[in-house]
């Protein structure tokens, strides 16, 4: 018997140019942690149906790289359900490369996210 791996990629913009990349997460006991991130364009997001996929995020492994682009460590959720590259180790204040909404980040334990609409 093989041991699989269970994943699915889930999508987010650049902070910084808002380019479109995937994030591969990977299942880890009750939730899905990030593992990889890749530049990915819209048509292919949508072809492979990455915009449909929801999963709940409880964080990142030690091996993700950041955002492929401007290789921000991290993530954040707006209002707005889509994700974003941060670096939350030099500001707490947030516009989402989505739909531009201005935030102060909250820091939670895990986020349910999903690809939906570009």
């Amino acid at each position: 018997m093989s041991d699989s791996i269970e994943c699915n990629v889930v999508l987010a913009k650049c902070s910084k140019t808002q380019i479109l990349f995937g994030i591969r997460v990977e299942k880890r006991g009750k939730g899905w942690v990030m593992t990889w991130a890749f530049p990915l364009d819209e048509k292919r997001a949508k072809n492979e149906g990455f915009d449909k996929n929801t999963v709940n995020i409880i964080g990142t492994a030690p091996e993700y790289p950041g955002c492929p682009y401007c290789k921000k460590p991290s993530f954040a959720m707006c209002r707005c359900q889509k994700m974003g590259c941060i670096d939350p180790s030099k500001t707490l204040k947030y516009k989402c490369p989505w739909c531009g909404r201005k935030e102060t980040l909250v820091m939670v334990e895990e986020i349910n996210a999903s690809g939906g609409g570009y």
